[in-house]
């Protein structure tokens, strides 16, 4: 195994799978490159209360704050939830502290080949399209990230990841 691939996004699933994907980086001396994909549809307080929790900085916690309570007609889903946009300039900011922070977790567990890549557009894409320009042995990636909503009606990203890769996938709970 040379290459592995984590996806990061600020889960406790995706903290998860980062931290196996480094271990296990670690062990084979493989290098290791964790993604991004800008969390779009994404509601700004969940998005808030993670950064938070995650040690983000202030300003992006205050710029996903400001989000929330901003009135937008957003998006009602299923009557319980209104889905209010974030900046994309925010969201990709977002990406970078996520990875940031990933990148010193997976040098701390001793993976000396880091890397770090961002994308737009759809996760399960992103994820596939970096394994195949990066010819990634293995795909490292939590069971559920922090769009579940969107993946109980369309499937997981985990999931089409799992069925369309054509490498080893570890899904992680």
């Amino acid at each position: 195994m040379q290459t592995i691939l984590a996806a990061v996004d600020g889960s406790t699933h995706a903290d998860k799978a980062l931290a196996f994907a480094a271990d296990l980086a670690a062990k084979y001396g493989a290098r290791l490159i964790l993604v991004h994909a800008a969390l779009h549809g994404a509601h700004a307080g969940a998005l808030a209360q993670m950064a938070e929790e995650r040690g983000l900085s202030a300003e992006l916690i205050g710029e996903l704050d400001e989000a929330d309570r901003t009135p937008s007609p957003g998006i009602a889903v299923a009557g319980a939830y209104t889905l209010v946009p974030v900046s994309g300039s925010t969201l990709h900011r977002l990406g970078e502290e996520l990875l940031e922070k990933a990148a010193e977790t997976a040098r701390r567990r001793g993976v000396e080949k880091v890397s770090v890549k961002t994308a737009d557009g759809d996760p399960a894409k992103a994820i596939l399209a970096f394994q195949e320009a990066e010819n990634a042995d293995c795909i490292v990636l939590g069971s559920r990230g922090l769009s579940d909503l969107a993946g109980l009606m369309m499937g997981s990203v985990s999931h089409k990841v799992g069925h369309l890769a054509p490498c080893t996938c570890i899904t992680v709970k």
